[in-house]
């Protein structure tokens, strides 16, 4: 999979989510300190039409403690369907290294570089 840097220096790439109602190209960002799946906004997860498996304490950058919801679903990177934990979270959807176990991902850490995920 192929995407970009961002003139913020954000890592984006276009996965493809599968809900139960439909399925989603959705843009995100490469969090290489987040460990979990993905994380998306309550729009994503409606639309997606996602049942809460309940609630997960977080613990975010700054160190802080929070209850997120949880669901599953299915993303696609690199050709493979993962099944994944999606935490809600109301910010630009993440993925985290959970979905990127097994990958290489090589960055070009410059606005408009090339970021680069591939299936070991």
């Amino acid at each position: 999979m192929i995407g970009f840097v961002s003139p913020k220096l954000w890592a984006l790439l276009k996965v493809r989510v599968l809900g139960d109602a439909i399925e989603l190209e959705i843009e995100v960002i490469i969090d290489t300190g987040f460990s979990a799946f993905v994380t998306l906004p309550r729009k994503h997860i409606a639309a997606l039409g996602l049942q809460s498996q309940g609630f997960l304490e977080v613990v975010l950058a700054d160190g802080s403690k929070v209850e997120a919801e949880t669901y599953t679903a299915q993303v696609e990177l690199d050709g493979d369907l993962r099944d994944v934990y999606v935490v809600h979270a109301e910010s630009h959807p993440l993925i985290g290294m959970a979905l990127l176990e097994n990958c290489s991902l090589q960055i070009d850490v410059r606005d408009g570089g090339r970021v680069l995920v591939e299936a070991l």
